[in-house]
């Protein structure tokens, strides 16, 4: 292996905490208020509400969805009761006690995860205030009058610890040169939300957020619902967490908000595209009616002057459709963005320098352990099956990471954008080191109760993969008259046959034949082939392809010769001769003679020698080259033919398809075949395996006939019907490059997900 660049991307933000906490317990609520506005980043922290057992079936999908949308490093339980199993056992590497997050002593808090905003005070004083004269465009909100019960106000501008060990108030109030407001509804008429800073919307200072513009919300919301309502508070809370622009209009007082909801509105009345226009959208809370909506709606219509959109339903949280824009996306964060190069050199990476956090001096002598934050690394270096740089979003990938990708002692886990690590001092270099193929999969395997090991047939179609430089070398094998071509050079019942090679023209008739043979199809079909990218710089016809299999080594060329003392003919190659040859069987050397009567003769040469070559390897290396051009806009990792659990069960291939540029991922587990025929026993292996994983992969299955007998059609359609996720290939899917013609009527013409290509495969071939 040569020395390769590696493109390592790297993005500094603050530990994004989800909170656990209860509608029946209100301090929870303020506790984790109480955290975010005193932490870096704590404004996109969000709210998750539990119960000891589930009301409803909504109510736990809308928790379960906030989880899988916001994607947090670490949830703290904030809970006095313990988590319903379900949900502690799908979280279980990253739910955390309160004292996770922050060691308390006598009504005093020293964070030990995360950044306080004191670094952030001070990092503001000297880039900004400290040069303003006056007050700042930030507000400290003045509670009247004081109580302890959590309320409106809470939510929208954030609350401080009551008792911490750093004075949160006083060095918010002096840093940053705050005017003070008074929590009164109708002292909202006298300002523009959209225009002040409140302690929480601080938090999220020197924070750039992307990534969360395509979903089914607009960028700006006015939130209409009740003050005192939790449900709507909590509803409000997390959509602001998701990185919009929003502002909570009371069904009360909402009079009193007329000059931020008219700012509001025209901030989100802008232009998409030429033809499409964002507006502002109205938001219904959970607990008002539909008349109340539609009464205050039509007033903020009437007073902004524009066509707003309104939304009676809240968000779906958690709602996931391939290729289909979020419901509601939460952003990304970063404070900072680097790109390295890193070399790759025999299996080893060089250490990239890192980049810490922009509020964090570097001429500060920071303790270890003081700060701590979130850097999340992805590796651009998936077009190499045999390592991989990014790891499956996956609990079975912890271990593996922290015992061979990381060998530092430094936390980390896998998100669903790559790496993610939390160093907590200013360090400048990282060692990362690529895995084996073999390896993630034997993991992934091992840790839901499978051992596997390598079979002889896989060992074989990967030497065969590993000779033609890639799965993409393989292109020529998609040609069905090379694979009726290999399999006759390599069955060792023709080996009388063609004990004296196959002379050219032999070799043109297989690789050409255009009349259909008992499996119903033709080795060579123009349909199939026209225009067809099998051979580098060449047209595709049967001359050229003879060619390129003999320059590539897959034939060799020889002489049949007749030894002039012993009368025995045999084959020769051509290295074994030049004017004169040894005879295999009387050892004479003698001059080859007269060539006028002799024809170069092929026969099959390295790995091709080997009885039945084209038996199974074949159709397992195409149906990973059609796996690996549908998903190409990810990354492709494959291993072969395994054996599970000591022979016990075995499959023909299974596949990790990465999502574009994450490591959320799709496990594919295959069989493949040339002609003989699936049984339903062939079928229940793969459900068995299957059922092993939590997330279900999908359960493919190739031939190499022109369609499936109708025993295999009843049975993968009982597997379809069973609600198993099946890919069903057939030659028709196999020998084309591109599939646009044959998917012309299906589902989806332009298949570029696992998923459409398996429903476009069923309504095919199934159906």
């Amino acid at each position: 292996m040569g020395i390769e660049s590696i493109h390592i991307q790297e993005t500094v933000r603050p530990i994004r905490f989800a909170f656990l906490v209860s509608f029946k317990h209100p301090h929870t609520l303020s506790e984790a208020i109480s955290y975010s506005t005193v932490l870096w980043g704590g404004m996109f922290n969000p709210l998750i509400p539990i119960w000891r057992k589930f009301p409803f079936k909504c109510e736990k999908n809308r928790s379960f969805g906030l989880v899988e949308d916001f994607d947090p490093d670490f949830i703290v339980n904030l809970l006095p009761y313990d988590v319903p199993k379900e949900f502690s056992l799908r979280y279980t590497n990253i739910i955390k006690r309160e004292k996770f997050i922050g060691k308390k002593a006598k009504n005093q808090i020293t964070f030990l995860k995360g950044i306080s905003i004191l670094p952030l005070l001070r990092f503001v004083w000297e880039k900004e205030t400290r040069t303003i004269k006056g007050y700042s465009r930030v507000i400290f909100p003045l509670k009247s009058p004081p109580n302890n019960k959590l309320n409106y106000w809470d939510f929208v501008f954030g609350k401080f610890p009551s008792n911490t060990q750093a004075d949160f108030l006083s060095n918010f109030r002096k840093a940053l040169k705050t005017k003070d407001f008074n929590c009164k509804f109708y002292n909202i008429q006298k300002i523009d939300l959209t225009k002040i800073m409140s302690p929480i919307q601080f938090s999220s200072y020197t924070l750039n957020r992307y990534g969360g513009g395509i979903d089914g919300f607009s960028s700006h919301i006015i939130f209409v619902g009740r003050h005192n309502n939790v449900k709507d508070l909590l509803e409000y809370w997390n959509i602001r967490a998701a990185g919009k622009e929003i502002i909570f209009v009371p069904t009360k007082h909402y009079k009193y908000f007329e000059l931020s909801i008219k700012h509001i509105a025209e901030s989100g009345n802008y232009p998409i595209n030429e033809s499409i226009q964002n507006y502002c959208d109205i938001q219904k809370g959970p607990s008002i009616t539909g008349d109340e909506f539609d009464n205050i709606s039509k007033w903020i219509i009437k007073i902004s002057n524009l066509s707003l959109p309104r939304r009676s339903w809240l968000p779906n949280w958690g709602r996931r459709i391939e290729r289909v824009a979020n419901d509601i996306n939460p952003c990304k964060i970063s404070d900072l963005q680097s790109e390295e190069v890193s070399l790759l050199d025999n299996q080893r990476l060089t250490p990239f320098k890192t980049i810490s956090p922009s509020i964090l001096e570097k001429r500060i002598p920071y303790k270890t352990g003081e700060y701590s934050w979130a850097l999340e690394v992805v590796p651009r270096g998936d077009y190499k099956n045999d390592l991989f740089f990014s790891l499956p979003y996956d609990k079975s990938m912890e271990n593996l990471l922290k015992s061979r990708m990381l060998i530092s002692a430094r936390e980390a886990k896998i998100n669903k954008d790559g790496i993610v690590m939390f160093p907590n001092y200013i360090h400048e270099t990282e060692h990362l080191f690529p895995l084996k193929a073999w390896e993630v999969f034997s993991e992934h395997f091992k840790y839901y109760r499978m051992e596997i090991t390598p079979s002889p047939a896989g060992i074989f179609a990967q030497k065969i993969i590993d000779k033609m430089d890639g799965l993409d070398g393989c292109r020529i094998f998609k040609i069905r008259g090379v694979r009726e071509l290999l399999k006759r050079l390599s069955d060792p019942k023709a080996e009388k046959r063609s004990q004296f090679g196959m002379i050219f023209g032999d070799l043109s008739a297989i690789i050409g034949r255009k009349r259909k043979d008992k499996y119903g199809g033709a080795n060579w079909d123009e349909k199939l082939y026209k225009g067809w990218r099998s051979i580098p710089g060449k047209k595709t016809n049967v001359n050229n392809v003879i060619t390129y299999l003999f320059k590539n080594n897959i034939l060799r060329a020889g002489l049949k010769l007749r030894c002039n003392n012993c009368q025995k003919e045999e084959w020769y190659h051509i290295g074994e001769f030049s004017e004169n040859y040894t005879c295999k069987y009387c050892f004479q050397n003698q001059h080859i003679g007269n060539l006028k009567d002799n024809n170069w003769r092929y026969k099959a040469d390295g790995l091709f020698m080997i009885p039945n070559t084209g038996e199974g390897s074949l159709s397992v290396i195409c149906s990973l080259w059609r796996l690996k051009n549908i998903g190409h806009f990810g990354g492709f990792k494959y291993i072969t033919s395994v054996f599970i659990n000591s022979g016990q069960l075995e499959i023909d291939y299974a596949v990790i398809n990465f999502s574009l540029f994450k490591s959320d991922y799709d496990l594919v587990i295959g069989e493949a075949r040339n002609y003989k025929s699936f049984s339903k026993r062939d079928a229940m292996k793969l459900v068995k395996i299957s059922e092993k994983f939590p997330k279900k992969p999908f359960l493919s299955f190739t031939t190499l006939r022109e369609e499936f007998t109708q025993s295999e059609k009843d049975i993968l359609k009982k597997l379809v019907d069973d609600g198993y996720r099946v890919i069903a290939m057939t030659r028709k899917e196999i020998d084309p490059y591109d599939l646009y013609e044959r998917f012309e009527k299906a589902h989806h013409k332009y298949v570029h997900t696992l998923k459409e290509f398996s429903e476009n495969t069923i309504q095919l071939n199934l159906l």
